[in-house]
């Protein structure tokens, strides 16, 4: 086993060196709590969709590998936005406008018409491909959120 200098383990000390960042515990904050939120929301969708709007089951999992794969296709944009701006631009550009797709689901059975249901869909895949990447490939010199 490797001791430090201070007699700390090295394996130890190397876990505790990223959360004496200030802006490192700020980034873990946040995503920790975006994924928690996110991960708690998202099977109400699926009970929305089938409950509320009354779609059928089929056509609910094929809405769900039509936003899947629109994830994927839009991830290589996201990425070359990533690439030119940064990570943290990404993030503040998908987040709040994810949000805001959210917020719109309750309107799309208002007055029942379920035209915005499939847009939002893919909006909402399009947007959480955006947070993903840049919430999940952050460089050490842009840790701040």
């Amino acid at each position: 086993m490797v001791v430090e200098e201070g007699g700390e383990d090295g394996l130890l000390a190397a876990i505790k060196k990223p959360f004496a960042d200030l802006n490192f515990k700020n980034l873990i904050i946040f995503l920790g709590s975006w994924n928690f939120a996110v991960n708690l929301a998202s099977p109400f969708f699926t009970v929305y969709m089938l409950q509320r709007i009354g779609l059928d089951i089929s056509l609910v999992v094929a809405l769900s590998v039509l936003s899947q794969v629109m994830n994927i296709i839009f991830y290589r944009s996201w990425g070359r936005v990533s690439d030119r701006y940064s990570n943290k631009s990404v993030l503040a550009v998908s987040g709040p406008l994810f949000m805001l797709a959210i917020f719109a689901w309750l309107f799309v059975t208002l007055p029942n018409v379920y035209i915005l249901t499939y847009p939002l869909l893919v909006l909402i895949h399009i947007l959480m491909g955006g947070i993903s990447l840049a919430g999940g490939s952050r460089s050490p010199r842009e840790t701040s959120v």
